[in-house]
């Protein structure tokens, strides 16, 4: 993927390449795909056009594209400022393929222009028909996400591509840059990005729509569900804040936690019933401090009974709601979590609780023992 990316921008992409490739990322435009194997599923995130245009100005003072002596407000009234104008609506409407060197013996495609490698090479104004091809682009689109709602994002695309690997909402390559901007340069902003601000706001509300769809089918979902779960870290489940599944012997699938880990259990917990519940851990990076493990259920803190033996932690208890609960999440709070590289010499630097074998939640007249 980077160096399809890193190729893309040094005008050397290599056709063939693309389409070997099994996936891209990056800042790269839409019509990128259509070079690739087909078909191609395609997710974007989208940005507020003003945040999106500062980014950009700040990332080209950092590659030296532009002065660093240079101010937001000189370089929006220079010819070259039309480069951070609109910029989504330039990537997403397909009309080009920007920086890419058209070989000498053939002409242009439609999606295509030769570029130089300086980023003012890349200045293409965008119009009203540009908007409605971008519109129509983001309407095929696979999956959109808004990068000001990251972590519901992350989780409902979780959801959606039913991924099964540890996807969690962290931030990245941050620009180190004062983000205050003048109210009078803002408005500025939003004058010259008005294209992106009405793309921005038809892919919020895509996005909406999208969010709904989900929730009907993971609704859809659950009424074939039985009333009780058995989540297994060997499984493919939607969780957040646990590392990479590791393979134990004679245990298979094991998820460490970090301080902070949560499941999304496929299940609904309903009023008035008394559930039990079970969570295996295999161990823990502090076992004195164990008991000051926190579980919460659906909101709900609960008071289990912790068992350990051989090495082996049995978190046990019943609980009871007021009102149904679908999807409910269970939390788990490691206030003791370390990283090992600071007390064992390793090399390891993750940020490490418990590591969690199972969670099982059934009715309490489900079960072959009473636990009450």
């Amino acid at each position: 993927m980077r160096q399809i990316r890193d190729s893309y921008y040094g005008n050397t992409l290599d056709y063939r390449l693309l389409k070997s490739a099994k996936a891209i990322c990056g800042h790269i435009p839409l019509s990128v795909s259509r070079l690739m194997s087909q078909p191609v599923r395609t997710l974007v995130f989208l940005r507020s056009p003003v945040d999106l245009s500062i980014s950009m100005f700040n990332h080209l003072k950092r590659i030296g594209e532009v002065s660093e002596s240079r101010t937001l407000a000189e370089f929006l009234h220079s010819p070259y400022a039309e480069v951070i104008f609109n910029m989504q609506t330039k990537w997403l409407s397909g009309d080009q393929l920007n920086n890419v060197s058209i070989p000498m013996d053939r002409h242009a495609l439609s999606f295509e222009f030769s570029a130089g490698t300086k980023i003012f090479d890349l200045i293409k104004p965008v119009d009203e028909n540009s908007l409605k091809k971008a519109k129509s682009n983001l309407e095929q689109i696979s999956f959109i996400g808004i990068f000001e709602k990251m972590k519901e994002s992350i989780s409902l695309l979780k959801s959606h591509f039913n991924f099964n690997s540890n996807l969690n909402a962290f931030a990245e390559n941050i620009g180190s840059y004062d983000r205050t901007i003048d109210p009078g340069l803002r408005r500025l902003l939003l004058e010259k990005n008005s294209l992106d601000q009405r793309l921005y706001e038809f892919g919020l509300e895509l996005y909406l729509l999208q969010t709904t769809e989900q929730a009907t089918r993971n609704r859809a979902g659950s009424s074939t569900q039985t009333s009780w779960v058995e989540l297994d870290m060997n499984d493919s489940i939607s969780h957040e804040g646990f590392h990479q599944r590791e393979l134990w012997p004679h245990w298979h699938g094991v998820r460490w936690t970090s301080d902070a880990a949560r499941l999304f259990l496929p299940c609904m917990l309903d009023p008035s019933v008394e559930y039990s519940y079970e969570m295996t851990a295999l161990a823990t990076i502090s076992e004195p401090e164990i008991h000051t493990t926190r579980l919460m259920l659906g909101g709900m803190d609960l008071d289990y009974h912790l068992q350990s033996d051989s090495g082996i932690h049995l978190f046990r208890g019943t609980i009871t709601t007021t009102s149904a609960v679908e999807h409910p999440t269970l939390e788990i709070t490691a206030p003791y979590a370390r990283h090992p590289s600071e007390f064992t010499g390793s090399a390891d630097t993750r940020l490490l609780g418990l590591a969690i074998k199972s969670f099982r939640l059934k009715p309490v007249r489900c079960c072959a023992i009473n636990t009450a």
